[in-house]
């Protein structure tokens, strides 16, 4: 089995905790994964430059991200 990238950031119901995914993101960190509403989500954090970090937001990570249910 591959080994994960990074662990999941774990979020409070119904909440993103968009500080810590920037933060990750600013790390040089790949792949951030996420958990949302009970799925967990992946965002290519390099594919972005500063200036997208700078202005996204709850939505725009979710449009962005592909998520699936958790097992």
């Amino acid at each position: 089995m591959a080994k994960r990238v990074s662990d999941t950031i774990k979020m409070k119901a119904g909440k993103i905790n968009l500080k810590k995914i920037k933060a990750e993101a600013k790390k040089g960190t790949r792949y951030v994964f996420f958990e949302s509403d009970g799925r967990e989500c992946v965002i290519v954090a390099q594919k972005y430059g500063p200036r997208w970090w700078k202005k996204a937001t709850e939505k725009t990570i979710l449009r962005v991200s592909p998520c699936e249910r958790m097992r």
